[in-house]
């Protein structure tokens, strides 16, 4: 094989790939195909087997005006006949032991597209029989005796076989986006964020609210692929338990909320962690069996009651619940202390874990924290 027939080898399988993220360049990979084996030029066509009708939809070298013909005519060529007969499925081979020129020059085909383009014979290989439906990969060839050639056969097969896996990877590729948009659907209604991560947080996965929590930057970052936290002591505490969730192969112990606290007046995000063996399974996403999930959701959102919230997003304790909810209402702490029926000591005590555990300093950061989440009512302005 010369240097320059290896690079243009080289070429289209490397046009084939990239044609399975973005079909719109299978034309390009069919073009690189043909200049590989010395072709004018072919097409990845779908053929009916039953009624006999086919189309292209990736052509490439032929003339665009003769499209439409070719669609309506292709299926009902001697040529594609034969090769359905001879071509056993990833076969390559030649029309000309086959198909009399002579019986092709009576035919609209020959008049309609072979004759103007110089078309003198077809190499073929049939990628897939799928019931009715066949795919094949033709090309037409200018030069008589060339597309028989046992190195045009055997370049055009390995070929070939590139592109009947990048077919394959196209459909699976096609049923998982299905998946993961139904999936996408069920999440974005739950309004809850979803990442699946492997054991070192790199990012496998994100659902689209997901993705608007890292455009936001506020309780979850990314650096680079990584998954972390705004603040480092929230970060080091969702990295363990992303590692050691990565390590148990079924659920085991259940998982509980970690708060991802954010900016000032506003409730920490709960994040959950999970094995992803399982769950993975039953949604359809992608990722490995060691891959965790992550589930994200903004109590905020969520329409709870003022004590659920605070319990959640901070572990409040009930007692501290009614502290923080009291002072916020009633200002003063012998206010709050006779409400309760307890003594102001105790009151300054239990709102003291309340400001520890949420960060915050003062009373008046807890009335706004509470008001800017709906928890209380907004004064009037």
């Amino acid at each position: 094989m010369s240097g320059t027939t290896t690079a243009l080898r080289r070429r289209a399988i490397e046009s084939i790939y990239d044609a399975v993220l973005d079909p719109r360049r299978l034309p390009t990979a069919v073009g690189e195909i043909a200049a590989a084996i010395g072709a004018m030029g072919g097409m990845l066509g779908i053929f009916d087997m039953v009624n006999g009708q086919g189309h292209a939809p990736a052509t490439a070298g032929l003339d665009p005006c003769l499209l439409e013909l070719f669609e309506e005519r292709y299926g009902l060529n001697l040529w594609t006949d034969a090769m359905r007969v001879h071509g056993g499925l990833g076969q390559a081979v030649s029309s000309e032991p086959f198909v009399d020129a002579r019986a092709l020059r009576r035919t609209a085909f020959y008049d309609a597209i072979l004759a103007p383009q110089g078309i003198v014979a077809q190499s073929f290989v049939l990628l897939r029989r799928d019931g009715r439906f066949t795919i094949g990969l033709p090309m037409m060839h200018t030069d008589p005796g060339h597309s028989a050639k046992p190195d045009v056969l055997r370049c055009h097969h390995e070929l070939a076989k590139h592109m009947g896996n990048a077919v394959e990877m196209m459909r699976r590729l096609d049923t998982l986006r299905s998946q993961l948009e139904t999936t996408e659907a069920a999440l974005e209604h739950h309004r809850c964020a979803l990442f699946v991560l492997n054991g070192a947080a790199m990012i496998r996965y994100s659902n689209a609210r997901a993705r608007r929590l890292l455009a936001e930057g506020d309780g979850l970052v990314s650096l680079g692929c990584r998954l972390t936290a705004r603040y480092q002591d929230d970060g080091a505490v969702l990295a363990h338990r992303i590692a050691a969730a990565a390590n148990l192969s079924h659920g085991g112990r259940q998982a509980t909320a970690i708060p991802i606290r954010r900016g000032i007046a506003r409730l920490p995000l709960l994040a959950m962690v999970f094995p992803g063996s399982e769950q993975r399974c039953i949604l359809d996403l992608p990722g490995s069996p060691n891959d965790v999930l992550l589930f994200v959701a903004d109590p905020s959102e969520r329409g709870s009651a003022a004590a659920d919230l605070l319990r959640d997003a901070f572990s409040l304790t009930d007692r501290e619940v009614s502290v923080a909810l009291a002072t916020a209402r009633l200002g003063g702490v012998p206010a709050v202390a006779a409400e309760l029926g307890i003594s102001p000591t105790t009151v300054r005590t239990h709102l003291q874990h309340v400001f520890d555990k949420t960060g915050l300093r003062s009373q008046m950061a807890l009335i706004s924290l509470l008001g800017s989440c709906g928890v209380l009512p907004q004064p009037d302005t």
